[in-house]
C-alpha cells in the first residue's frame, strides 16, 4: 500500500516579477548587489570562525597557566608541610637542595664569560748552583794538608760535607773517593810513617775547629759560593789512626764528627793486668775515646767502619783485638763472610804498588750492630796491609754514601 506524504500546506513563493518597465542596467546592479551580500556573508563567517578558534586557544592556554598554578601551589605545599614536619637537619639540607637548583638555575642562565686570553709562560729565570765556578782540577794545600773537590761533588746553595783523611798516597785516596761517588770535599794529611806525628798535631786543643775554618775559607776562595760547612767524616789508614785517636778525647771534638772510617789502623797499648783468658787486653783507657762513639754508632747516631787484617804487631794491641774489644762492649758477634770484593783500577795504583806484588782483599768476617761495622780480611803481609788504602772504594767508603743518604 502506498502511503502519499501530506501536501505542504503553504504555497510555494512565486518568483519575483519583472516590472515591465525595468531596464537592463538595473537588473545588473541587483546582481551586483547580491554579490556583495554573499560575500560579506562569507568574510562574516570567516571572521566569526576565526574569533571562534582565538577564543579557543586563548582558553586552553589560560587552562594551562590555571594547571600549572595549580600544581605549583600543590608543590608548594607539599615542600612546607615537609619542611615543617622535617628535623632541623632535614629542612636545612632541603633548603640547602633548593638553594643550590636556584643556583643552578642562575648560572644557566647567565651568559658564559668570555674566555681570557692565555698568558703568555715566560721561562723560569735558571739558577746558577753554587758549584759552577768551583775548581776542580788538582788540588789546594791548606794547614798542613791538602783540599781536593772530586768530580762526585756537588752543591746547588754553597753547603758541603768534608772528610779529613789521614795518612797515605794523595792521589789514590783522592780517587777513590771519587770511585765511590762521596759528595764531599776531601782533605788528606800525611805527617810521616809512625802514628807519633799524628797524635802529636792533633793533641793541640782547638785544631779542629781551626782546621775547618781555614778548610771553609779555602772551599770559597776555590769557587764555591757561599760555602757552608755541614757535616764531617774522618778517615785513616795504618798510623793515621793516631790523629783520630787524640781528636776523639775532645767531647766536643766527638759531638762534631759525624763518621769514623778506620782501615787496618786502630792500635792501643796493652793494658797492664792480664785479662780473663791469661793476657792481657788493649788497654781500656786509651780505647775510651773509640768506644764511645763505637756505643753511638751502634743506636744508629753515628757511622763507625772498621777494616782489618790479620797483621799482629805484638808490641802493641792489633786492630783485630781492638775491633773485637769493641764489639764485646756493644753487643755484637763476627759471622763468617768470604769473598773477594771488586778489584779497582785507578790511574794513581801504577805508582803505589808492581804489578808482581799485587795482594787483593779476601773477606773471612763481619759484624754490624746499628751504624757499627767491622770487616775482617785474610793476610798479615804489607802487601796485605797495602790492599786497605788501594780497595777502600768498595770496602768502606759505601758504608758513608749511604749514611749520608739518610
Amino acid at each position: 500500500m502506498t502511503v502519499t506524504p501530506p501536501a505542504d500546506p503553504s504555497p510555494p513563493t512565486p518568483p519575483a516579477a519583472t516590472p515591465p518597465d525595468a531596464r537592463p542596467e538595473d537588473a545588473r546592479g541587483a546582481r551586483d548587489a547580491h554579490d556583495a551580500r554573499d560575500a560579506r556573508d562569507a568574510h562574516g563567517a570567516r571572521n566569526a570562525r576565526g574569533r571562534s578558534v582565538s577564543r579557543v586557544d586563548r582558553a586552553a592556554r589560560i587552562g594551562s597557566f590555571l594547571l600549572l598554578t595549580g600544581v605549583a601551589a600543590v608543590a608548594v605545599l607539599a615542600f612546607s608541610w615537609r619542611f615543617t614536619e622535617a628535623p632541623p637537619v632535614a629542612r636545612h639540607a632541603t633548603t640547602s637542595s633548593l638553594a643550590r637548583i636556584v643556583g643552578d638555575l642562575a648560572a644557566r642562565a647567565r651568559p658564559a664569560p668570555s674566555a681570557a686570553p692565555a698568558a703568555s709562560a715566560e721561562p723560569a729565570p735558571a739558577v746558577t748552583p753554587a758549584d759552577a765556578t768551583l775548581r776542580r782540577e788538582g788540588h789546594v794545600y791548606v794547614s798542613g794538608g791538602v783540599l781536593h773537590a772530586p768530580r762526585s761533588f756537588h752543591s746547588d746553595d754553597g753547603t758541603f760535607d768534608l772528610v779529613l783523611h789521614f795518612h797515605g798516597n794523595t792521589q789514590l785516596v783522592e780517587e777513590s773517593y771519587g770511585a765511590a761517588e762521596v759528595n764531599a770535599l776531601v782533605y788528606v794529611v800525611n805527617l810521616g810513617i809512625g802514628s807519633g806525628a799524628y797524635e802529636s798535631r792533633y793533641a793541640r786543643q782547638g785544631i779542629l775547629d781551626e782546621t775547618l775554618a781555614r778548610v771553609r775559607d779555602a772551599a770559597e776562595k776555590r769557587g764555591l759560593k757561599d760555602a757552608k760547612l755541614r757535616r764531617v767524616a774522618l778517615s785513616s789508614w795504618s798510623a793515621g789512626y793516631g790523629a783520630i785517636a787524640k781528636l776523639l778525647d775532645s767531647a766536643k771534638n766527638r759531638e762534631r764528627i759525624d763518621a769514623l772510617l778506620m782501615l787496618d789502623g786502630l792500635h792501643v797499648s796493652y793494658a797492664k793486668a792480664p785479662g780473663p783468658d791469661g793476657h792481657p787486653g788493649p788497654d781500656p783507657l786509651r780505647l775510651d775515646p773509640f768506644l764511645r762513639f763505637a756505643e753511638e754508632a751502634a743506636l744508629g747516631h753515628k757511622l763507625f767502619t772498621i777494616t782489618h787484617s790479620f797483621v799482629e804487631p805484638r808490641a802493641y794491641a792489633s786492630v783485630e783485638e781492638t775491633a773485637n774489644a769493641l764489639l764485646a762492649a756493644v753487643g755484637a758477634h763476627r759471622l763468617g763472610r768470604y769473598g773477594e770484593p771488586p778489584h779497582v783500577a785507578l790511574p794513581s795504583l801504577a805508582n803505589v804498588w808492581a804489578k808482581d806484588a799485587e795482594r787483593w782483599l779476601e773477606q773471612t768476617n763481619e759484624a754490624h750492630r746499628g751504624g757499627f761495622h767491622v770487616r775482617g780480611y785474610m793476610g798479615n803481609s804489607p802487601e796485605h796491609h797495602m790492599a786497605h788504602l788501594i780497595q777502600m772504594s768498595v770496602i768502606a767508603l759505601p758504608d758513608l754514601v749511604a749514611h749520608w743518604k739518610t
